[in-house]
């Protein structure tokens, strides 16, 4: 540009940059740094994205020394952390390239007078806190300098033309326990080389192979968190790390003493993103942590909000945790879900404790999975047969959440009538996908006191459904006599046909054919009375298997065929 005041003066420096080197092994990521690498001979700005701790900065560094034998002017690292006013970063940027603050000139114009006419690579480290001000540099630059690329790493994009974003994710964790998936895994080849850099006499074999699988996998695969564990293991044995994951943020402390504070402990490197975020999202974020597994985007709306925020206002909270690496995208078809790792879920729990808020939070998850889990066996106006509002695909999904609201059902004194509501809702899903384990939950909730005795009627006819898909006919019959027992003293005689008609089929186990007739009978009689289309249904199959065990084909094929069309017909 014409009209430019001469370049500032320059402090000694290498030519070829100021990139540190490496005092231990780069280990993984081999893919991620070759793409890094190619964006960059694409891109002028290319900014990696992730959570603390995942190792954007080692990641970024690697790549700036790969590639400043190739670059004229070299590659120079700006870190950013330990500043705290937007004004200071052209001033990092100057200090960083070796240029001295000796002119009334406006400093971006100072530095672009430089800049414009070299070919160099300047990685911007660590820019989250101060966003704005990068960005705002980045653009300029560039702009004028067609020799200039910049690397950046930030919890979230510079959002800035033409800027290419790369998410960096946790290391490879392994997909089970066998020599060969261990060794594929960089997570487990990262906990063993720092294990061994740190002066532990520590070998992956396959005795401690199981264990070493689960300490990295219950890390998220964060080097970060994988690096303090390896420190631990000067002293422990690994059972004893993994014993005490329960309570990581006492134990992942310590490591390179030399290295930021932020560093030092794996509380605090969340905590320097979490206190970037507004209170509104914080709030968000800590009720977010009562999730088991992913959830979507329907329940975040209803367990997000608060008294403050309705459940329409969560998206856009929802979008920033996921920008700012926070919460975690999933599916890249249909609809979207979300998860927060471990250990992050973890860090928001321990807020949401400190917020007093638990008990809220727990209370509308409750909610949002019991309704998605609503009685449908027993409810004629939910027009999806034996399934509630949810298909047993999605209940697969929610599988995890599933189960932390019913823990919490148990737990909770007043919780009974909510548990057992989900547990008699999932009937369908038991007896498809999970039968020892409904069994069990039913028991768990039969065992507690309260909820209505319908509920509870409802919920033995559910634990009657599960001893035959089970085989337990002694079970089942000593179920079966107490809620057929129960459905007649409260009148419940829709309950009591669906009762009768598994009855029968524990009869036919029991080698009591007689019996079984008898009962199949009664289910007949009752649901001809109650005419509703699921007691017919039921008492149809039940009378279709005894006329098969009697060796009448005929009538076992008309019932079977009215049975079936009338099902069809319910949806």
């Amino acid at each position: 540009m014409s009209g430019r005041a001469a370049a500032p003066a320059r402090t000694v420096a290498s030519a070829r940059g100021n990139m540190p080197a490496e005092l231990t092994t780069f280990i993984g990521r081999r893919h991620l740094l070759q793409e890094v690498k190619a964006a960059l001979g694409s891109a002028r700005l290319v900014t990696l994205v992730g959570p603390g701790g995942v190792g954007k900065t080692r990641l970024a560094m690697r790549s700036a020394s790969d590639l400043s034998r190739g670059i004229a002017d070299g590659a120079w690292l700006v870190e950013l952390a330990g500043l705290r006013e937007p004004e200071l970063v052209t001033k990092a940027v100057m200090t960083a390239l070796g240029l001295r603050d000796e002119s009334s000139q406006w400093p971006v114009s100072r530095l672009i007078d430089y800049v414009s006419s070299k070919r160099l690579l300047v990685v911007l480290d660590n820019c989250e806190h101060l966003l704005d001000a990068c960005a705002v540099l980045a653009d300029a630059a560039l702009r004028e300098a067609p020799g200039l690329r910049i690397l950046a790493t930030s919890r979230q994009a510079l959002g800035v033309a033409g800027e290419t974003v790369i998410q960096v994710g946790p290391l490879s964790t392994p997909d089970g326990t066998e020599p060969t998936a261990l060794a594929r895994s960089e997570a487990v080849a990262l906990l063993i080389g720092r294990a061994q850099e740190a002066g532990t006499a520590f070998e992956l074999n396959p005795q401690n192979g199981a264990a070493v699988a689960e300490l990295v996998r219950r890390l998220d695969g964060i080097p970060l968190a994988i690096e303090l564990a390896s420190v631990r293991l000067r002293t422990l044995g690994i059972e004893q790390v993994i014993e005490r994951l329960d309570d990581r943020f006492h134990l992942l402390v310590g490591g390179n003493r030399t290295a930021p504070l932020r560093h030092q402990t794996l509380e605090a490197t969340i905590a320097w993103s979490h206190d970037l975020l507004d209170e509104t999202e914080r709030a968000v974020l800590r009720r977010l942590s009562v999730f088991a597994g992913s959830f979507s985007l329907e329940a975040a709306e209803a367990v997000g909000a608060a008294a403050t925020l309705a459940p329409s206002q969560v998206l856009d909270v929802l979008t920033a945790l996921v920008e700012r690496s926070f919460v975690s995208r999933e599916g890249t078809s249909g609809r979207a879900r979300f998860r927060l790792h471990e250990t992050m879920r973890e860090f928001a729990l321990l807020r949401l404790l400190e917020a007093a808020e638990e008990a809220a939070a727990r209370s509308a998850h409750v909610a949002f999975y019991s309704n998605l889990c609503r009685l449908s066996e027993f409810d004629a106006s939910s027009g999806r047969g034996a399934l509630g509002l949810a298909s047993l695909d999605e209940l697969d999904m929610e599988a995890d959440n599933i189960r932390a609201a019913l823990r919490y059902c148990i737990a909770d004194p007043e919780g009974a009538e909510q548990g057992l509501s989900m547990a008699v809702g999932l009937g369908q899903f038991w007896r498809s996908r999970a039968v020892t384990e409904g069994a069990g939950w039913i028991d768990a909730l039969l065992d507690r006191p309260g909820g209505s005795e319908l509920l509870r009627c409802q919920a033995l006819y559910v634990k009657v459904s599960l001893a035959v898909a089970q085989g337990d006919h002694a079970g089942g019959l000593e179920a079966a006599a107490i809620a057929t027992s129960l459905a007649r003293r409260i009148g419940a005689d829709d309950v009591l046909v669906r009762i009768l008609a598994y009855q029968a089929a524990l009869q036919v186990l029991a080698g009591t054919l007689p019996a079984a007739r008898d009962t199949a009978a009664e289910a007949s009689v009752l649901a001809a009375r109650l005419g509703d289309d699921m007691s017919l249904i039921a008492a149809a199959q039940s009378e279709a298997f005894i006329a098969g065990l009697d060796g009448d084909m005929a009538r076992m094929r008309d019932v079977g065929l009215a049975a079936a069309e009338r099902s069809r017909r319910c949806g």
